[in-house]
Order: structure tokens, then C-alpha cells, then sequence
């Protein structure tokens, strides 16, 4: 079922794309498909979209910490005194009071950016207005206006700054980072990157582990083939929510079935029992829980692995070893793990 409408309470939801609550920001089209009313204050996100030469200025956020996955065309990304060209399944973390804006270089272009903390949401409201369309409109862009600047940074977790001050000998910089390093740091990271586990034909890719969020949440790329479903389960603390970015997947969650395909959205509280299957020869989605502590599951459950595709020769998934340590994860099947 299609709907644009969030549920303003703490519940499994399913969003298809291009729904949510939107906002038109200097051209741009915000789509919110999480918000604090739906994640018990801790996490929004937003689909932005918009057209070649569409610039977001340069900014800071006290407590926000925000992490990006670019899903279409080109995107020029300022962070911490550098630029950066970021493409499709590119990632970038985004530490509280790290200086940070954007140029859309291609078309259209798209990235998905989850908030923990602060207030995305109330940003977009005060730079914005609200938006019925599902696509931002093909006229000339709109700059962002002092006052609207100045009632953001009155009413949101943002401060503007000069960008002399920040980039006094910016240096272009592609796919800097190969390698995600520890702490609370910025970092860029190109596609495919990242710590990548293999379990049975599934390839989890840690794209932000814990330690960058000071545990706050983690970021994953799943990606497999056709398969069967992974055990029911569920999470005493851990919300889940997935992202569909290639091919197509079929979610459980409570009562409900979904069938996601790309830019689907489906989001899975604490406690709610949920189960995934994909349903394309390639699917791969993205999946952003919070707090971090799951991290220990796909350390568990996978293998270190070097390839950057899941393999066809297939050995069993470890769920032996996820039984022995099951005491020490926020993990409860529905079930009998290994057997669907």
C-alpha cells in the first residue's frame, strides 16, 4: 500500500518512493521518511533531490551527526575543508560541529541522509515550505535567503558560516577514503568500501561502524541473490530501518508483509518481529540501526571477506556461532535459526 503519510508515533511503517512529508529548499526536494515523532526523538531522515548547480551553503551542526549515501548522479560534497566528488553508493560521515555543504554536479541527483540528534527536520521547515509535488521543479534554482538563514540558525540546530573561513585552500579530493578509520571522524567513502563480512551468499559491508558515531548507530550495505528468508527476530533496543537501493526484497514486519523495490523505505522498531528475503538475482539495500551495539552480530555471523560481490560458491551461514555468543546480543529469534 502507497501512502505519503507518516504515522507520528513509534510503529513499523512502509513508505514507497518519493513518499513522505516534503519540502521545496532552494529548489530542492526534501522528503522526510523519518522523523523524531517516529523514532522516539533520536533519528530523522530525508531523501533529497534536486538539479545540477543546486547548492546547500556551507554549515555546522551542534549535536546533529549525519550520515549520507549518494543514490543518483554527482554530488560535490565540502567537508572539513575539503571537496570531494561522490557518486552513486558513495558515504559520508558527518560528526557534530564538522563544517559541511553541497553542489549538485549531475542532472538529477539524489542522496539519502539519516540525522541523529538535532533537527533536520525543523531546518528544512524554516529554509523551506511545505510541498505537495514529487519532483522539484525544472526552473532556474532558488538561493537560500539571509532571512531564512537567519530564522534557521534562531530555530534549528544549524550555524551558516563563511566559507573563506573554512576553505582557504580547498583541494578537490575523489573517493578519499578506502578505508574507514576509528573515531568520531569526517570520512568519505567510495562504494563498495568498507569492512564487507561474507555469510552464506549475503555480503554485509559496514560502511560505519560504531566507533564513528561514538555508538550511536551503524550503517550497512546488504546485497545478495534470490534466496530464503532470514530467520523472525526481533530487538529488545535496537531499531532497524531498511532502504531499498537495487532490486527487490519482500520485508515481514509485526502482522504485516511489504514488498520493497528502489527508494523504498520500511522502518522497524525495538521489539517488533521482522524477517527479510530478497527477491532479485542482485539486491542490495541499506540498513541504518541505532544504537550500534548490533555491530557485534555481522562480526559474528560473517567471515572478513575481499570480493566486492557476494560469491556463488556458497558455504552454510555461521549460525552456530551466533547461538554461542547469544547472550551477548540484542537478538531473540522467532524460530529455528538456519532453518528459514
Amino acid at each position: 500500500m502507497m501512502s505519503d503519510q507518516l504515522p507520528g508515533k513509534n510503529i513499523p511503517y512502509f513508505l514507497g518512493a518519493g513518499e513522505g512529508e516534503r519540502y521545496l529548499v532552494g529548489g530542492e526536494l526534501a522528503i522526510f521518511i523519518a522523523r523524531h515523532e517516529e523514532t522516539g526523538g533520536l533519528h530523522e531522515a530525508v531523501v533529497v533531490a534536486g538539479g545540477k548547480g543546486s547548492t546547500f551553503p556551507l554549515h555546522v551542526h551542534e549535536r546533529g551527526h549525519e550520515a549520507i549515501l549518494v543514490l543518483d548522479g554527482k554530488l560535490e560534497l565540502w567537508l572539513d575543508g575539503h571537496e570531494y566528488s561522490l557518486s552513486p553508493g558513495d558515504y559520508a560521515n558527518i560528526p557534530p560541529k564538522i563544517g559541511h555543504g553541497y553542489q549538485m554536479r549531475g542532472h538529477h541527483t539524489q542522496f539519502l541522509s539519516w540525522t541523529n540528534g538535532g533537527s533536520a527536520r525543523q531546518l528544512h521547515a524554516l529554509l523551506g515550505d511545505r510541498y505537495t509535488p514529487h519532483m522539484y521543479p525544472p526552473n532556474p534554482h532558488t538561493e537560500i535567503s539571509t532571512e531564512q538563514i537567519a530564522r534557521a540558525e534562531a530555530g534549528a540546530d544549524v550555524k551558516f558560516i563563511n566559507s573563506q573561513s573554512l576553505f582557504s585552500s580547498p583541494s578537490l579530493q575523489t573517493r578519499s577514503f578506502n578505508i574507514i578509520p576509528d573515531g568520531e571522524l569526517p570520512f568519505v567513502l567510495e562504494s563498495g568500501e568498507g569492512q564487507r563480512l561474507i555469510a552464506g551468499d549475503t555480503l554485509f559491508n559496514i560502511i560505519g561502524q560504531q566507533t564513528n558515531s561514538s555508538g550511536k548507530f551503524i550503517s550497512v550495505m546488504t546485497e545478495g541473490p534470490v534466496g530464503e528468508a532470514i530467520p523472525k527476530h526481533y530487538h529488545e533496543e535496537v531499531m532497524e530501518a531498511f532502504f531499498c537501493v537495487e532490486g527487490c526484497m519482500t520485508l515481514w514486519a509485526g502482522e504485516n508483509e511489504y514488498r520493497l523495490v528502489p527508494g523504498d523505505f520500511l522502518y522497524v522498531p525495538p521489539r517488533t518481529v521482522h524477517a527479510y528475503r530478497m527477491d532479485a538475482h542482485y539486491t542490495r539495500f541499506f540498513g541504518y540501526l541505532s544504537p550500534g551495539v548490533f555491530e557485534t552480530f555481522f562480526r559474528i555471523f560473517g567471515d572478513p571477506y575481499e570480493g566486492y560481490v557476494f560469491p556463488t560458491a556458497i558455504k552454510p551461514p555461521r549460525f552456530d556461532r551466533v547461538m554461542h555468543h547469544i547472550d551477548e546480543l540484542d537478538l531473540k529469534f522467532v524460530g529455528i535459526p538456519g532453518r528459514g
